[in-house]
């Protein structure tokens, strides 16, 4: 379904407009409120991922951006390091430039998608 349709993405941190204003010093601390939206184009629609991504938070207000990350074949060291946890390589890879923490699959997923 999601090589025809693309990928679609929620999520949020509070709710911007249910989020109570803050009045302690304790909870000046929490993270900013903020609803994000993400679709991933299918790969039949273009031949590059582009994410489309809208952003509400009580502070910035309403953000949109389009993204078109750098698609990494699944047969590449970062993609078999992140499906074992090999941290170390990952790190070595992010460090060395042959790879950075947006590179994407086809569907959109980051290294992090696929070692979680």
């Amino acid at each position: 379904m999601r090589s025809a349709l693309g990928g679609l993405f929620v999520g949020y941190t509070g709710i911007p407009v249910f989020t109570p204003p803050c009045s302690e010093a304790s909870c000046k601390q929490r993270s900013t409120p903020f609803i994000e939206v993400t679709y991933c184009f299918p790969g039949w629609f273009v031949s590059r991922v582009w994410s489309l991504n809208f952003r509400i938070s009580a502070i910035g207000g309403p953000e949109l951006n389009l993204r078109m990350p750098r698609m990494v074949n699944w047969s590449t060291p970062l993609w078999k390091a992140s499906v074992v946890g090999d941290i170390s390589t990952i790190q070595r890879l992010f460090a060395s430039g042959k790879a950075s923490p947006l590179d994407v699959n086809v569907y959109g997923q980051t290294a992090l998608h696929v070692s979680a």
